[in-house]
C-alpha cells in the first residue's frame, strides 16, 4: 500500500515545484505606460517561459524597434543573471493620440520577442478652438468672444502661438482681424464682435496653418424693436376676433397664429387680422431691414356670463336675480329650474322659486341676451341647498294695536317646504293666511287679542302663542342734556303700535310714514330748547306721547383778565390769578413761555402761588371747558435781590 502512494506523491511535488523551476525563455512581455510625445518614459521587458512564468535564467541580448521612425530607443541590452529575467528601459516616442508599437527581440533567436502598443499623446497639439459668445447678444453692441486653444483631451494649451482667422455667415458682422496668440494669452484670448442684424448668426475661428477650428452660434436680440398685440375683446362666444400688432419696425413682416391648437387654426400675414376665437393669439414680426425678430401675445376674453345673485342655501322660497349685474340689462330671459317651481317673475330679471316638497337641492340655469352687445350668454350649474330651518313657533306681531284695528299681520319663521301651520285667534278675526306662516287678522274693540299657532314638520311639532294689547299707538321721547355751540342735538322717540306711524313734534315738525318702532331727529341749537311729541297716530287710531328732551347750551371759555406781571423779593413766592368766563371751567398752570407745556405746575383753580423764587421766570395758564380751550399770555415775574445788612 505504501509503495503505491509514493509515485502519486512525487507527481504532486513536481506540479507544485514547476513554477519554481522556470524553463527557458520563449518570449518577452513588454509593459508600457501612456506617453507624451517627445518625453522620455520608462518601460519594462520581462522574459517568460512557455507557462508564462518569468524566465529568471534568461541572459540573452535584446534589441528594440518601433513603428515610430523618429523614436529614441534603448541600445541593445544583454540580460545578466542579476536581472532575473526582468529589466527596465527608457524610450522617447512621437505622435498625438496614436498607438506606437514598441518591440523587443532576442538578437540570436528572433522567435524570442514581444511587443506593446504605446498610446502617445501631444498635450501641446491644438486640435480645437473653443469659441464662446453669449447666446443672446444685442444688435449693434460690441460683444465679447473668447477663444481657447484645446488639445485632444479638451485641456487648455497655454503654449499655443497659432494665428487665427474669423469668419461669419453674415457679411454685416464686424469681426476681429487675424490674431497671433502670445505667451501672455496662455492659450486663451477675448475678442470683440459686433452684430448689425438680428436673428440667428454663426461665427467661426480657424487656425490658418493647422486648420484647427471652432464656432459659436448666437440669437441676436434687438432691444430697440418694440411690438405689442391687442384685440377687440371681450367678444361673444362664437364670434370672430380682430387682432392688431403695433411695432416700430421700418419694414415689418407679420405672422399671426393661435398660441395653442397648432394646425387647427389658420395663420394670417397682415398687421391687423380678423381671426376665429382662440384663447391666445401670437404674432411674429420680422424687420426685413435689420433682420430683427420679436413676438407678442394677446389674450382674448369672452363676454362674462350673467352674474346671478342667489343664496347658497334656503329653508323655503328664495329669489334669484341678474338685476344687479353691472353688465346688464338683459332681454329674452329664460330661467330653468330643477327640483323647484318658479312662483314669481318668470321671464324677468328676478324670479322667486319654491323648492319641491322633499327636495334637498334646487338647480338653476338661465339664458339671456345682453342689451349693450346683443350677446346671448348662459349661466348654469347654480345650486341652492334646501335645508329645513330650525323649528320655531315664535310669533312676530305688534305688541299693541288699536281697538278695531284691521289687516294686522302676524308670522312665525319659515319651517321649510314640508311644514304646516295651524293658527287660532281669540278676541279677533283671522281674515287670511290660515295654513301658512303669515296671517292677517282684525282686532276687537277692547281687551287683548290672543294668537296661537301649531307648527308641524313630519313627526315634530311646536306650539307658540302671544297676546296683543288693544291700545292706541304710543311714543316715548328721550334725550337732552348740555350742548356746546353748533353741536348737534339728537332726540329719539320709541314708538309702539302698528306702523306706519305719523308724529307731530312740539316745534311743529311732522314726520309721516314711519315704518319702524323708533324715530330720531338731529338738529343744531343756538339756545336752550326742549322737544316733545304732541301727537302720534298709526293707520287706524291716535295714541299718546310722553317724555321730553331738554337741551341747555354750554358757554365757551373766555379769559377776561389774564395773570399780570409782578415782582417779588428774592426767596418769596408770587400769587397769580386769572379771571375767566364759561361753564365747567378747569385751569392748568405752566412755568415758561406761553404755549410751552413741558413744565406743568398746577391743575385746578384760577389762582396759583409759586414756590419761593430766586430768579426771573414766567407762568401762563390754560382755561378748559367741554366746549373749548383758551390760553393766557405769560406773566413775567421779576425777582428783586435782598440787600444784606451793613456792619458799622
Amino acid at each position: 500500500m505504501r509503495r503505491a502512494l509514493i509515485p502519486a506523491l512525487i507527481a504532486v511535488l513536481l506540479l507544485v515545484a514547476t513554477p519554481l523551476l522556470a524553463g527557458p525563455a520563449v518570449g518577452f512581455v513588454v509593459q508600457v505606460p501612456t506617453a507624451n510625445t517627445g518625453v522620455p518614459f520608462n518601460f519594462t521587458v520581462r522574459a517568460v517561459d512557455a507557462l508564462a512564468n518569468t524566465a529568471t535564467t534568461y541572459t540573452g541580448t535584446v534589441h528594440f524597434t518601433s513603428s515610430d521612425g523618429a523614436a529614441v530607443l534603448p541600445a541593445d541590452y544583454a540580460f545578466t543573471g542579476g536581472d532575473a529575467g526582468v529589466a527596465s528601459f527608457s524610450a522617447t516616442l512621437h505622435g498625438d493620440s496614436t498607438t506606437v508599437m514598441l518591440t523587443a527581440t532576442d538578437t540570436v533567436n528572433s522567435s524570442i520577442h514581444g511587443s506593446a502598443g504605446v498610446t502617445v499623446k501631444d498635450p501641446e497639439h491644438v486640435v480645437w478652438l473653443l469659441a464662446t459668445l453669449p447666446l443672446h447678444p444685442e444688435r449693434n453692441a460690441p460683444t465679447a468672444m473668447q477663444v481657447v486653444a484645446l488639445n485632444r483631451d479638451y485641456h487648455q494649451v497655454a503654449s499655443y502661438r497659432g494665428t487665427v482667422h474669423f469668419s461669419a455667415d453674415d457679411a454685416s458682422v464686424d469681426l476681429p482681424s487675424d490674431y497671433t496668440f502670445t505667451a501672455a494669452d496662455a492659450g486663451a484670448h477675448t475678442f470683440s464682435v459686433t452684430f448689425h442684424r438680428g436673428y440667428h448668426h454663426q461665427v467661426w475661428v480657424t487656425d490658418i496653418n493647422s486648420g484647427a477650428q471652432g464656432s459659436s452660434e448666437v440669437w441676436v436680440v434687438c432691444p430697440d424693436l418694440t411690438l405689442s398685440a391687442t384685440n377687440n375683446g371681450p367678444v361673444c362666444p362664437g364670434s370672430s376676433v380682430t387682432v392688431s400688432a403695433l411695432t416700430n419696425a421700418t419694414n415689418p413682416s407679420f405672422n399671426w397664429h393661435a398660441a395653442h391648437g397648432g394646425g387647427a387654426y389658420p395663420t394670417f400675414d397682415t398687421q391687423t387680422a380678423v381671426v376665429p376665437y382662440a384663447s391666445v393669439w401670437e404674432v411674429y414680426v420680422t424687420d426685413n431691414d435689420t433682420g430683427c425678430f420679436a413676438s407678442a401675445q394677446t389674450t382674448i376674453t369672452l363676454e362674462p356670463p350673467p352674474n346671478v345673485e342667489y343664496p347658497s342655501s334656503t329653508t323655503g322660497d328664495f329669489t334669484a336675480s341678474i338685476a344687479g349685474d353691472p353688465n346688464g340689462p338683459y332681454t329674452d330671459i329664460v330661467w330653468t329650474v330643477e327640483h323647484g317651481t318658479i312662483v314669481g317673475g318668470a321671464g324677468t330679471a328676478t324670479i322667486t322659486v319654491h323648492p319641491d316638497d322633499g327636495a334637498t337641492r334646487v338647480a338653476l340655469a338661465l339664458a339671456a341676451t345682453r342689451v349693450s352687445t346683443n350677446c346671448r350668454r348662459t349661466a348654469s350649474e347654480l345650486y341652492v341647498e334646501v335645508t329645513p330651518g330650525p323649528l320655531s313657533a315664535t310669533i312676530t306681531t305688534s305688541p299693541n294695536v288699536c281697538p278695531n284695528a284691521m289687516g294686522v299681520t302676524a308670522s312665525v319663521p319659515d319651517a321649510g317646504s314640508t311644514a304646516t301651520y295651524n293658527w287660532s285667534i281669540s278676541n279677533g278675526l283671522l281674515t287670511a293666511g290660515q295654513g301658512t306662516r303669515t296671517i292677517t287678522y282684525n282686532a276687537s274693540a277692547a281687551g287683548t287679542v290672543h294668537l296661537a299657532v301649531i307648527v308641524q314638520r313630519g313627526i315634530y311639532g311646536m306650539t307658540g302663542s302671544t297676546d296683543v294689547t288693544l291700545a292706541g299707538p304710543s311714543a316715548v321721547v328721550s334725550g337732552g342734556g348740555e350742548l356746546c355751540p353748533t353741536q348737534s342735538a339728537t332726540v329719539t322717540a320709541a314708538l309702539s303700535g302698528v306702523p306706519p306711524f305719523n308724529v307731530t313734534w312740539s316745534d311743529g315738525l311732522v314726520q309721516s310714514g314711519i315704518n319702524a318702532f323708533s324715530v330720531t331727529r338731529t338738529m343744531t341749537l343756538d339756545d336752550a330748547a326742549s322737544f316733545a311729541i304732541t301727537n302720534i297716530n298709526d293707520a287706524t287710531c291716535e295714541g299718546t306721547a310722553s317724555g321730553e328732551a331738554r337741551f341747555t347750551p354750554i358757554a365757551q371759555p373766555s379769559i377776561i383778565v389774564g395773570p399780570a406781571d409782578t415782582s417779588v423779593m428774592g426767596g418769596s413766592p408770587a400769587t397769580l390769578t386769572v379771571q375767566a368766563s364759561g361753564d365747567h371751567l378747569t385751569f392748568q398752570w405752566f412755568e415758561g413761555n406761553a404755549g410751552d407745556m413741558s413744565k406743568p405746575v398746577l391743575t385746578g383753580t384760577n389762582s396759583f402761588t409759586t414756590p419761593p423764587l430766586w430768579g426771573q421766570t414766567s407762568y401762563w395758564v390754560r382755561v378748559l371747558s367741554p366746549c373749548g380751550i383758551v390760553a393766557s399770555r405769560a406773566a413775567q415775574i421779576t425777582v428783586v435781590p435782598r440787600r444784606r445788612a451793613s456792619r458799622r
